[in-house]
């Protein structure tokens, strides 16, 4: 079983590894290397800490909720990335220095968004349904916060809008290649926090009650791991931009590749599978179908499409 593991690991990290030279490769020549590696490695550098943030924080949000088909997106942390970005345009408008640069915005848009988040957070109770109401707080929020932007984007001039619409859907050409490095610093520390706790979020697979009786401080476990998903879904979010079902696709491809409960294997094989999705989704829809599809739409499709049938085969389960 540990040699079939290993085999595994080695063939998603082979394909993650030549997605990584294909997208940056291609086209080099001895005259130009420096002018293209010099693009493209930041926006590898992006890709990378954006999908390896998006992978963490679906587990630990997973693994929180005690449920391996929820997102940590459904806590409304994009749909307030998406506000912010309109109201930033329809109060200052699309010249102001916060949507000029994008350290700026950075500056103001996590801050915002983990601020929300903590606020979620602590709405969490003692009980035993705490966290299902946490969830229902953050649809409802996020229908909100969702809506409430699309009601804002109506009255926003046409001109200044082009200008929002590369904000609103996540691109890897559209990565904020200067947020890498204080998003990095920040997804550096929530990592960390995780990492550290790995075996602990082990013994909180086996419930609410059992975790207790193993001497787990189930609440303050429980705010510390959704913290730190919120904190890395914000910093995923404000280098990429939004990309809903990224870390529910990756997630759900690491646990059919490993065997067992232990997140050690699963985060590795969950980062190393949505790396590879999000380098193989650019480079096929971008490079071969000339970006036809955009990469923001195929994955919410996608994903959907992966939620519903997760959906349909936990009932069967249930039910059987």
């Amino acid at each position: 079983m540990d040699r079939q593991k290993r085999i595994i690991t080695v063939a998603v990290a082979v394909l993650v590894l030549s997605a990584i030279l294909l997208f940056l490769l291609p086209g080099l020549t001895p005259r130009n290397y420096r002018f293209f590696l010099g693009r493209r490695l930041p926006v590898l550098m992006a890709v990378l800490l954006g999908a390896s943030s998006t992978a963490l924080a679906t587990i630990c949000f997973q693994t929180a909720a005690n449920n391996n088909i929820i997102t940590p997106h459904i806590m409304g942390v994009e749909a307030l990335y998406v506000l912010i970005q309109v109201l930033i345009i329809f109060f200052l408008g699309g010249d102001s220095p916060i949507q000029i640069n994008p350290v700026f915005n950075f500056a103001v848009t996590l801050p915002l968004m983990a601020l929300y988040g903590l606020l979620l957070i602590n709405l969490l109770g003692n009980n035993q349904s705490a966290v299902f109401m946490l969830l229902m707080i953050g649809v409802v929020a996020g229908t909100f916060l969702y809506s409430l932007g699309n009601f804002i984007q109506k009255a926003i001039d046409p001109n200044e809008f082009s200008m929002l619409q590369n904000r609103l859907f996540g691109s890897v050409n559209n990565a904020q290649i200067s947020t890498t490095i204080p998003g990095l610093i920040l997804a550096a520390l929530a990592a960390w926090v995780i990492l550290r706790r790995r075996a602990r979020l082990d013994i909180l697979l086996l419930g609410r009650e059992t975790s207790i009786s193993l001497g787990i401080a189930y609440q303050s476990e429980l705010r510390v791991l959704l913290l730190a998903a919120t904190s890395l879904i914000a910093v995923s979010t404000a280098v990429l931009g939004p990309l809903p079902f990224l870390g529910l696709i990756g997630v759900t491809l690491g646990r059919q590749l490993t065997s067992g409960f232990k997140h050690s294997s699963l985060m590795v094989m969950s980062v190393l599978a949505t790396i590879g999705l999000l380098l193989w989704g650019h480079l096929i829809l971008y490079r071969l179908l000339s970006n036809r599809i955009p990469l923001a739409p195929a994955i919410m499709v996608g994903g959907g499409v992966l939620f519903i049938v997760l959906v349909f085969r936990s009932r069967n389960n249930a039910i059987g």
